[in-house]
C-alpha cells in the first residue's frame, strides 16, 4: 500500500532547500526590491527547465497551469515576500516546518479524507507554536508588523498546500518537470509587470549569487523534487 506523500522521506528535502533559500533570499533582498527578486528568481530558473525539456513547456490545460502559476508562483510569492519583509528569517524558518502539514491538510479537504489523529494534532501544534512565537515577539517589542508578517507566512504555507494538490492532479496527466516549468513560465509573466514598476536592481555580486541559489536550489531543484514526490500518488485518493 502506497504511503501518503507527506510520509515519504523525500518530502522533507524540498523544505530543507527552501529553508536554505530563506537565507539566500534575505541576502538578495537587502539589495533588490521584492518585485524584481520574485521575477528574476523564476526567470533565472526557467533555463534549467528548458535545458532538460529541450523545448518550451506546454501551457495546456490552461486553467490548471493558471492555478499552479497563481498559487505556486505569483500570489504565493507576493504573500510570502510581504511576510518576509515584516518578519525575521527565524520566524520564516519556523513556518517552513508547517509546509508538509499544510499539504496534508489540503489533501484532506480536497479529497474529503479525514486526517489521522496524530497528523491533525501535529498540524494544530505547529500552527499554535507559530502563533505563540509571533504573539510573544509582538508583546515583547517585536511590533504588530512582525505578527502580521508571521500570519502572512502561515497564509503562504496554506497557499502552498493548495498548490501541492494542484501539482498532484497535474502530474497524473503530464510530467512533473513540464507542469512545474509551465507554471513558472506563466507565473513569471504575471510578475514581470510588477517588477517593471521598480528600477532594475544595481546589486553586488554576492546578492546575485544569492539570487542564483534561489533560482537553482529554491526554485528548480525544490519545485521539481516536490512534483516528483507528488507524481502518481494522487491515484490512491481518486
Amino acid at each position: 500500500m502506497e504511503r501518503p506523500p507527506w510520509k515519504d522521506p523525500l518530502v522533507h528535502l524540498p523544505p530543507l532547500l527552501w529553508a536554505l533559500n530563506l537565507v539566500a533570499l534575505r541576502a538578495a533582498m537587502r539589495e533588490m526590491p521584492p518585485e524584481w527578486g520574485s521575477f528574476l528568481r523564476f526567470a533565472l530558473a526557467l533555463p534549467f527547465f528548458l535545458l532538460f525539456l529541450r523545448r518550451l513547456p506546454r501551457l495546456s490545460p490552461l486553467g490548471e497551469t493558471l492555478f499552479l502559476a497563481l498559487f505556486g508562483v505569483t500570489l504565493f510569492n507576493l504573500v510570502f515576500f510581504s511576510g518576509m519583509r515584516l518578519a525575521p528569517a527565524s520566524d520564516a524558518s519556523a513556518v517552513v516546518a508547517v509546509y508538509p502539514l499544510s499539504t496534508a491538510f489540503a489533501y484532506s479537504l480536497y479529497f474529503r479524507k479525514p486526517l489521522p489523529r496524530n497528523l491533525l494534532l501535529g498540524l494544530l501544534l505547529s500552527e499554535a507554536g507559530v502563533v505563540l512565537l509571533a504573539l510573544g515577539h509582538a508583546g515583547g517589542g517585536g511590533g504588530k508588523g512582525r505578527l502580521l508578517g508571521d500570519l502572512l507566512l502561515v497564509l503562504a504555507a496554506f497557499m502552498w498546500g493548495a498548490y501541492s494538490v494542484g501539482v498532484a492532479l497535474a502530474v497524473a496527466k503530464r510530467p512533473a518537470l513540464e507542469a512545474t516549468a509551465a507554471s513558472m513560465l506563466l507565473g513569471s509573466l504575471f510578475l514581470l509587470p510588477l517588477a517593471l514598476t521598480r528600477p532594475f536592481p544595481e546589486a553586488s555580486g554576492s546578492a546575485w549569487l544569492s539570487l542564483l541559489y534561489t533560482a537553482l536550489g529554491g526554485a528548480f531543484l525544490a519545485f521539481t523534487l516536490w512534483g516528483a514526490v507528488l507524481a502518481g500518488r494522487v491515484k490512491m485518493y481518486v
